[in-house]
Protein backbone atom coordinates (compact mmCIF):
# COMPACT_ATOMS: atom_id res chain seq x y z
CA UNK A 1 0.00 0.00 0.00
CA UNK A 2 2.34 2.47 1.00
CA UNK A 3 4.22 2.05 -2.70
CA UNK A 4 1.21 2.79 -4.16
CA UNK A 5 0.60 5.74 -2.25
CA UNK A 6 4.25 7.13 -3.20
CA UNK A 7 3.35 6.68 -6.81
CA UNK A 8 0.83 8.97 -6.44
CA UNK A 9 2.98 11.43 -4.21
CA UNK A 10 5.79 11.27 -6.48
CA UNK A 11 3.65 12.14 -9.60
CA UNK A 12 2.05 14.88 -7.96
CA UNK A 13 5.46 16.64 -6.57
CA UNK A 14 7.18 15.53 -9.92
CA UNK A 15 4.47 17.81 -11.58
CA UNK A 16 4.93 20.61 -8.85
CA UNK A 17 8.45 20.90 -9.40
CA UNK A 18 8.38 20.59 -13.12
CA UNK A 19 5.92 23.50 -13.16
CA UNK A 20 7.11 27.35 -13.98
CA UNK A 21 6.10 29.71 -10.77
CA UNK A 22 2.61 30.38 -11.19
CA UNK A 23 1.70 28.00 -13.03
CA UNK A 24 -1.09 25.47 -11.51
CA UNK A 25 -1.31 23.21 -15.12
CA UNK A 26 -0.41 20.61 -12.28
CA UNK A 27 -3.35 21.07 -9.80
CA UNK A 28 -5.76 20.93 -12.89
CA UNK A 29 -4.57 17.59 -13.59
CA UNK A 30 -4.73 16.68 -10.21
CA UNK A 31 -8.49 18.02 -9.44
CA UNK A 32 -9.55 16.39 -13.23
CA UNK A 33 -7.83 12.98 -11.44
CA UNK A 34 -9.98 13.55 -8.00
CA UNK A 35 -13.16 13.92 -9.85
CA UNK A 36 -12.83 9.91 -10.37
CA UNK A 37 -10.90 8.88 -7.52
CA UNK A 38 -12.91 6.42 -5.20
CA UNK A 39 -11.60 5.24 -1.33
CA UNK A 40 -7.86 5.16 -0.48
CA UNK A 41 -7.37 7.01 -4.02
CA UNK A 42 -8.96 9.74 -3.11
CA UNK A 43 -7.62 9.68 0.58
CA UNK A 44 -3.79 9.74 -0.89
CA UNK A 45 -4.86 12.28 -3.41
CA UNK A 46 -6.54 14.74 -1.71
CA UNK A 47 -3.86 14.28 1.16
CA UNK A 48 -1.01 15.09 -1.19
CA UNK A 49 -2.95 18.14 -2.38
CA UNK A 50 -3.38 19.46 0.93
CA UNK A 51 0.54 18.93 1.79
CA UNK A 52 1.80 20.85 -1.34
CA UNK A 53 1.50 23.93 0.08
CA UNK A 54 3.05 23.19 3.27
CA UNK A 55 6.55 22.00 1.12
CA UNK A 56 6.22 23.85 -2.19
CA UNK A 57 5.82 27.47 -3.18
CA UNK A 58 3.00 27.88 -5.02
CA UNK A 59 0.31 30.76 -6.29
CA UNK A 60 -2.27 31.85 -3.63
CA UNK A 61 -4.67 30.93 -6.35
CA UNK A 62 -3.57 27.38 -6.02
CA UNK A 63 -3.66 27.60 -2.28
CA UNK A 64 -7.10 28.57 -2.65
CA UNK A 65 -8.42 25.83 -4.94
CA UNK A 66 -6.90 22.89 -3.06
CA UNK A 67 -8.83 24.32 0.17
CA UNK A 68 -12.17 25.46 -1.71
CA UNK A 69 -12.19 22.23 -4.40
CA UNK A 70 -10.25 19.26 -2.33
CA UNK A 71 -12.23 17.63 0.59
CA UNK A 72 -9.83 18.00 3.81
CA UNK A 73 -8.42 14.36 4.88
CA UNK A 74 -9.09 12.48 7.28
CA UNK A 75 -12.10 12.10 4.43
CA UNK A 76 -12.86 8.49 6.34
CA UNK A 77 -11.87 8.41 9.49
CA UNK A 78 -12.08 4.40 9.80
CA UNK A 79 -9.36 3.57 7.17
CA UNK A 80 -5.88 4.17 7.34
CA UNK A 81 -3.52 3.80 4.67
CA UNK A 82 -0.96 2.14 7.37
CA UNK A 83 -3.10 -0.43 8.22
CA UNK A 84 -1.64 -3.76 8.57
CA UNK A 85 -3.55 -6.38 7.01
CA UNK A 86 -3.44 -9.32 5.02
CA UNK A 87 -3.46 -9.72 1.11
CA UNK A 88 -6.57 -10.34 0.16
CA UNK A 89 -7.76 -7.13 2.62
CA UNK A 90 -5.52 -5.02 1.00
CA UNK A 91 -5.70 -5.72 -2.89
CA UNK A 92 -9.34 -3.23 -3.04
CA UNK A 93 -7.02 -0.35 -1.30
CA UNK A 94 -4.21 -0.91 -3.80
CA UNK A 95 -6.22 -0.81 -6.53
CA UNK A 96 -8.25 1.89 -5.37
CA UNK A 97 -4.88 3.97 -5.44
CA UNK A 98 -3.60 2.44 -8.57
CA UNK A 99 -6.73 3.63 -10.16
CA UNK A 100 -5.99 6.97 -8.86
CA UNK A 101 -2.26 7.06 -10.26
CA UNK A 102 -3.78 6.09 -13.68
CA UNK A 103 -6.39 8.13 -13.60
CA UNK A 104 -3.75 10.68 -12.62
CA UNK A 105 -1.35 9.73 -15.36
CA UNK A 106 -4.52 10.09 -18.29
CA UNK A 107 -5.51 13.30 -16.74
CA UNK A 108 -1.22 14.40 -17.27
CA UNK A 109 -1.39 12.72 -21.13
CA UNK A 110 1.54 10.12 -20.02
CA UNK A 111 0.02 7.14 -18.47
CA UNK A 112 2.40 5.01 -20.17
CA UNK A 113 5.42 7.20 -17.77
CA UNK A 114 5.35 4.64 -14.93
CA UNK A 115 2.70 1.93 -15.54
CA UNK A 116 3.69 -0.45 -18.23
Amino acid sequence: MRAATQLIYDAVTDDVEDSAEGDNWWLDVALTALESATGAGKISLASTLHEIPKVYFVSAEAEHLIRDRVPAAPLDPEFDLTLESTPTEQAPVVRELLDTFVAYGIAHGRSDDHVS
